[in-house]
Protein backbone atom coordinates (compact mmCIF):
# COMPACT_ATOMS: atom_id res chain seq x y z
CA UNK A 1 0.00 0.00 0.00
CA UNK A 2 1.48 3.36 -1.01
CA UNK A 3 2.27 5.85 1.71
CA UNK A 4 0.22 8.97 1.90
CA UNK A 5 2.28 12.02 1.24
CA UNK A 6 2.87 13.81 4.48
CA UNK A 7 2.26 17.48 4.62
CA UNK A 8 5.25 19.46 5.59
CA UNK A 9 4.32 22.40 7.69
CA UNK A 10 4.60 25.61 5.77
CA UNK A 11 6.96 27.99 7.39
CA UNK A 12 6.36 31.66 7.58
CA UNK A 13 8.99 33.73 5.89
CA UNK A 14 11.24 35.49 8.35
CA UNK A 15 9.92 38.83 9.53
CA UNK A 16 11.28 41.76 7.62
CA UNK A 17 13.73 43.85 9.53
CA UNK A 18 12.48 47.35 10.19
CA UNK A 19 13.82 49.78 7.67
CA UNK A 20 16.24 52.23 9.22
CA UNK A 21 16.96 55.33 7.24
CA UNK A 22 19.86 56.48 9.32
CA UNK A 23 20.48 59.77 10.98
CA UNK A 24 20.07 62.97 8.99
CA UNK A 25 23.34 64.62 8.06
CA UNK A 26 22.20 67.88 9.65
CA UNK A 27 21.03 66.31 12.95
CA UNK A 28 22.36 68.43 15.82
CA UNK A 29 23.95 70.99 13.50
CA UNK A 30 23.80 74.73 14.05
CA UNK A 31 20.54 76.34 13.00
CA UNK A 32 22.27 79.45 11.61
CA UNK A 33 22.24 78.27 7.96
CA UNK A 34 18.57 77.33 8.28
CA UNK A 35 17.59 80.85 9.29
CA UNK A 36 19.86 82.39 6.67
CA UNK A 37 18.17 80.38 3.89
CA UNK A 38 14.57 81.31 4.77
CA UNK A 39 12.91 83.42 2.11
CA UNK A 40 11.10 85.67 1.35
CA UNK A 41 12.52 88.40 3.58
CA UNK A 42 9.36 88.90 5.72
CA UNK A 43 9.43 85.21 6.68
CA UNK A 44 13.12 85.40 7.51
CA UNK A 45 12.49 88.46 9.70
CA UNK A 46 9.64 86.66 11.48
CA UNK A 47 11.78 83.56 12.02
CA UNK A 48 14.60 85.65 13.50
CA UNK A 49 12.10 87.39 15.78
CA UNK A 50 10.78 84.01 16.98
CA UNK A 51 14.33 82.77 17.53
CA UNK A 52 15.14 85.84 19.63
CA UNK A 53 11.94 85.36 21.65
CA UNK A 54 12.90 81.77 22.49
CA UNK A 55 16.46 82.72 23.40
CA UNK A 56 15.21 85.52 25.65
CA UNK A 57 12.57 83.50 27.52
CA UNK A 58 14.28 80.10 27.50
CA UNK A 59 17.97 80.94 27.84
CA UNK A 60 18.82 77.41 29.05
CA UNK A 61 17.21 75.77 26.01
CA UNK A 62 19.45 74.18 23.41
CA UNK A 63 18.93 74.99 19.75
CA UNK A 64 19.72 72.36 17.15
CA UNK A 65 18.41 70.96 13.91
CA UNK A 66 16.19 67.92 14.26
CA UNK A 67 13.94 66.59 11.52
CA UNK A 68 15.34 69.30 9.27
CA UNK A 69 14.31 72.37 11.27
CA UNK A 70 15.33 74.14 14.50
CA UNK A 71 14.16 72.53 17.71
CA UNK A 72 14.53 74.02 21.17
CA UNK A 73 14.89 71.61 24.08
CA UNK A 74 15.15 71.98 27.83
CA UNK A 75 14.42 68.82 29.80
CA UNK A 76 12.54 67.71 26.69
CA UNK A 77 11.16 69.40 23.60
CA UNK A 78 9.91 72.96 24.09
CA UNK A 79 9.22 74.32 20.64
CA UNK A 80 10.24 74.38 16.99
CA UNK A 81 10.31 76.71 14.01
CA UNK A 82 9.52 75.20 10.62
CA UNK A 83 9.68 77.32 7.46
CA UNK A 84 7.40 76.61 4.53
CA UNK A 85 7.44 78.56 1.25
CA UNK A 86 4.73 81.01 2.37
CA UNK A 87 4.55 80.73 6.16
CA UNK A 88 6.28 79.59 9.34
CA UNK A 89 4.97 77.04 11.79
CA UNK A 90 5.93 77.84 15.38
CA UNK A 91 4.99 74.85 17.48
CA UNK A 92 5.03 73.95 21.15
CA UNK A 93 5.24 70.75 23.09
CA UNK A 94 3.34 70.14 26.32
CA UNK A 95 0.43 72.44 25.55
CA UNK A 96 -2.79 70.87 26.78
CA UNK A 97 -5.72 72.42 24.92
CA UNK A 98 -6.80 75.80 26.29
CA UNK A 99 -4.19 76.01 29.05
CA UNK A 100 -2.25 78.99 27.81
CA UNK A 101 -4.41 79.99 24.86
CA UNK A 102 -7.84 81.11 26.05
CA UNK A 103 -8.47 82.87 22.71
CA UNK A 104 -7.88 79.68 20.72
CA UNK A 105 -5.17 81.14 18.47
CA UNK A 106 -3.03 78.02 18.53
CA UNK A 107 -3.89 75.22 16.13
CA UNK A 108 -3.49 71.49 16.50
CA UNK A 109 -5.77 68.78 17.73
CA UNK A 110 -3.26 66.53 19.48
CA UNK A 111 -3.19 66.05 23.21
CA UNK A 112 0.07 67.95 23.81
CA UNK A 113 1.14 69.80 20.65
CA UNK A 114 -0.02 73.22 19.52
CA UNK A 115 1.26 75.54 16.82
CA UNK A 116 0.62 78.85 15.17
CA UNK A 117 1.01 79.84 11.54
CA UNK A 118 2.97 83.03 10.92
CA UNK A 119 3.38 84.85 7.61
CA UNK A 120 5.03 88.10 8.73
CA UNK A 121 6.66 89.57 11.87
CA UNK A 122 3.44 91.44 12.71
CA UNK A 123 1.67 88.09 13.19
CA UNK A 124 3.79 87.35 16.25
CA UNK A 125 1.81 87.68 19.47
CA UNK A 126 4.77 87.84 21.86
CA UNK A 127 2.64 87.67 25.01
CA UNK A 128 0.84 84.50 23.88
CA UNK A 129 4.00 82.81 22.63
CA UNK A 130 5.87 83.68 25.82
CA UNK A 131 3.06 82.12 27.90
CA UNK A 132 3.19 78.98 25.76
CA UNK A 133 6.95 78.77 26.07
CA UNK A 134 6.80 79.17 29.85
CA UNK A 135 4.07 76.50 29.98
CA UNK A 136 6.29 74.08 28.05
CA UNK A 137 9.26 74.81 30.35
CA UNK A 138 7.07 74.25 33.40
CA UNK A 139 5.64 70.98 32.07
CA UNK A 140 9.10 69.69 31.17
CA UNK A 141 10.49 70.46 34.62
CA UNK A 142 7.85 68.37 36.41
CA UNK A 143 9.17 65.08 37.78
Amino acid sequence: MPKKPTKTPTRKPPAKKPQHYGQRADFGASADPYFKDISPAPLQAAAKKLRALVKKHAPKATEELKWGHPMYCQDGMLCYIHAYPKWLRFGFSNQPAGTTDPDGLLGGNGKRLRSIRITKPQDINAALLTRCLKQAISENSKP
